[in-house]
């Protein structure tokens, strides 16, 4: 899935992030949140049945993958490792 049911606006806004996010983590899914308008759930693994972080607009879901890429946010790791055991 990845970023393909976006808008155009957000795509782009995610694109370079979403990139880099994917080539240090693997694939990740970014949806509309429907509980939410323009917010928005990023899943990782793909497929998991819980989100790791849900984000008000692609920009903080842009800043949150340039976090996670940067390695500054421990916490995004943690949440990471324990996404990948399936907790």
């Amino acid at each position: 899935m990845g970023i393909e049911g976006l808008s155009e606006l957000q795509q782009k806004k995610l694109r370079c992030n979403y990139n880099a996010f994917k080539a240090n983590f693997g694939e990740v899914d970014i949806i509309k949140n429907p509980c939410r308008s323009g917010g928005l759930l990023i899943y990782y693994p793909p497929g998991s049945d819980s989100f790791i972080q849900s984000c008000e607009n692609a920009d903080y879901a842009n800043g949150w993958l340039y976090g996670a890429v940067q390695g500054n946010i421990v916490r995004s790791r943690a949440l990471i490792q324990e996404a990948e055991k399936g907790a």
